[in-house]
């Protein structure tokens, strides 16, 4: 028997193999538009209902001061609701990207093992003076390993900052608002 043939049995496994790599990676991105989903329609609710109770104040308002009291009374918690979603929403891409990569690095770690038999088979069965073409594929193979360990680290460390980024642009924005705030009631007064 040639061990560099699969046999059927082997080929099913790697199709089911590769089938629920597949469905996994497809379940991760359904879970993740639910997820958004059901948060965007919260959000969209209470934004309807807060701009309604507004809606009604302002109407009910007696002068222009107690309308801009009132208008500035709902600008923070509405700002607040906004910057909670975004954090809502970028904490379920992120967790989706994170599970999506585990499942894609765990493939990868897998199909590398299946390969690596291959070669071990393939060098028990390799002609005389194959021993060169068997090694220079293996370097390549470990050049490949040290290059996708590379790039993931990378990918790793600019997501670490893109997040050090959002957090600190967030508490900007945030701090900027709260100061604004008591300014623009002061000079709606």
């Amino acid at each position: 028997m040639n061990p560099q043939v699969l046999t059927p049995e082997e080929v099913r496994a790697n199709l089911k193999q590769s089938v629920d790599s597949g469905l996994a990676l497809v379940n991760v991105a359904l879970v993740s538009v639910e997820r958004l989903t059901a948060l965007n329609l919260e959000a969209g609710r209470a934004a309807l209902e807060n701009v309604a109770a507004l809606v009604r104040g302002v109407l009910a308002a007696k002068d222009a001061a107690s309308c801009a009291s009132l208008v500035q009374s709902y600008a923070q918690p509405s700002f607040d609701k906004a910057v909670a979603h975004a954090r809502s929403a970028y904490e379920i891409v992120t967790q989706a990207g994170d599970d999506a990569s585990k499942l894609v690095e765990s493939r990868f770690v897998e199909s590398r093992k299946a390969v690596a038999l291959a070669l071990e088979q393939a060098a028990k069965s390799a002609p005389v003076g194959s021993d060169a073409a068997l090694q220079t594929v293996k370097q390549v193979l470990s050049a490949a390993d040290a290059a996708y360990a590379n790039l993931n680290m990378a990918v790793k460390q600019a997501t670490a900052a893109a997040e050090a980024n959002v957090v600190a642009a967030t508490k900007a924005t945030l701090d900027a608002v709260a100061n604004a705030g008591p300014k623009a009631l002061k000079l709606a007064a």
